[in-house]
């Protein structure tokens, strides 16, 4: 069972952004649907004598292509409110998108340990998240993140489907993961980071909620130059040494760069929440 709950700020403020309904049945504008969504979580709690768990949130739009080497640009969410999610599914879950292919070899470079509590930012259709809870098991958690309420109903839809109860689904903000502070160990961003609207306010809010020398994986594509004016890659903002250089100047310190089999078009880097002084 995914469980949720919305961390607006210390005071409270609930608002529930995904739930176990069949999120195909799912209609209206962001703030109708997510009111619904909210209602019918919590009415499945109080019958499961259950509460609420954290739901904590960051930006990011999960992209996906169905070529290899050519990001799509993100869902074109606030225009079509009654697009059909699963969708994605067929556009970012095929063997030709090298993020699926290689998952098993991503996974392994990750390093997860039982008990740990990973975020997965930008989740999308829960590819990642699905093979985080297994790895990190019953006394670990995935916070599941997306600023999408469809992919995060799809995402808990998944979950339940597949009798998982160590997932929380998340609704992010544009610039603020809204995570407590030192709830993850580990915050894994594939193929989203070039889709922050605000990276020092989104990183900032990922370093907060990181516990000391937790762990900071970035997956994205490599920058061409020879492909700089292609339109399908204008997102892509700049490669990997500049990324890099970024997020050290965001208050990260960079680690390494890990070699993962079946990785031609993606990097994947790994940075270090540093451990406040005389500890």
């Amino acid at each position: 069972m995914a469980l949720c709950q919305d961390w607006r700020d210390e005071a409270g403020a609930l608002g529930c952004a995904a739930n176990r309904g069949n999120w195909r049945e799912e209609r209206g504008d962001r703030r109708d649907m997510r009111i619904d969504l909210w209602r019918r979580t919590a009415r499945r709690a109080r019958r499961r004598g259950a509460a609420c768990a954290a739901v904590l949130a960051l930006a990011a739009c999960a992209g996906g292509d169905d070529d290899q080497a050519d990001p799509l640009p993100p869902p074109p969410y606030g225009e079509d409110e009654n697009a059909n999610v699963d969708l994605w599914l067929d556009t970012m879950e095929i063997s030709s998108r090298e993020l699926y292919a290689a998952r098993d070899a991503v996974i392994d470079a990750l390093r997860l340990r039982p008990g740990e509590r990973i975020a997965d930012i930008g989740a999308g259709t829960g590819l990642y998240s699905l093979l985080f809870a297994p790895a990190v098991g019953p006394d670990g958690v995935v916070y599941a993140v997306d600023i999408e309420p469809r992919f995060l109903s799809l995402v808990t839809q998944r979950v339940a489907d597949a009798d998982i109860d160590n997932v929380i689904a998340v609704l992010s903000r544009e610039d603020d993961v809204t995570l407590p502070r030192n709830s993850a160990d580990v915050a894994f961003v594939a193929d989203t980071y070039h889709y922050f609207a605000d990276p020092e306010a989104t990183v900032g809010s990922i370093r907060d909620a990181l516990a000391d020398d937790g762990r900071f994986y970035v997956l994205d594509h490599k920058y061409d130059p020879a492909r700089a004016n292609d339109p399908s890659r204008d997102h892509i903002r700049f490669g990997k040494e500049q990324m890099i250089s970024e997020i050290e100047s965001f208050g990260f310190r960079f680690e390494q760069e890990l070699e993962v089999e079946g990785l031609d078009d993606f990097f994947m880097i790994e940075f270090r929440k540093p451990q406040k002084r005389g500890e």
